[in-house]
């Protein structure tokens, strides 16, 4: 999905899918740490599941504007039984 966030022009130059993972696990990695730092920070004052909601809350605004400009089918999957999975034991 984040490959469509980002059109090439037609005549630029490939980047190599390695190049294109790293910076995905460097995006990633900020992402999980600053989650991870902002959680500590609030961990004090609020309640677990409050913390959890606003986790789901701020995701649901973030990914919003991709669904509302590609539609749903932009989360559609063809390995629903290795989410579940996924899901359930992580």
């Amino acid at each position: 999905m984040f490959s469509m966030l980002f059109k090439r022009k037609p005549n630029a130059p490939r980047m190599h899918p390695h190049l294109l993972a790293i910076g995905y696990i460097l995006i990633s990695t900020t992402a999980f740490s600053a989650m991870n730092v902002s959680v500590r920070s609030i961990s004090n004052d609020l309640h677990p599941t409050l913390i959890v909601m606003l986790r789901c809350l701020l995701t649901l605004v973030l990914l919003a504007p991709c669904i509302g400009y590609y539609g749903i089918t932009a989360l559609r999957t063809t390995r629903l039984k290795n989410h579940a999975i996924r899901g359930i034991i992580g």
